[in-house]
């Protein structure tokens, strides 16, 4: 079996196909159930108590 060379604009294209296909499927698809982030309410209190 005869290794294969990928050459840096092969990476660089197959990189950006993927990153792309990333960020095209809908969140729901990723995330099937899970209550995302800007949907969640974080409270934090400094300096509270002397």
């Amino acid at each position: 079996m005869k290794p294969t060379l990928t050459t840096r604009r092969q990476f660089l294209v197959s990189s950006a196909a993927a990153a792309l296909s990333v960020s095209i499927i809908p969140r729901h698809v990723l995330g099937a159930g899970q209550t995302p982030p800007s949907r969640k309410l974080r409270i934090g209190c400094v300096g509270i108590g002397g």
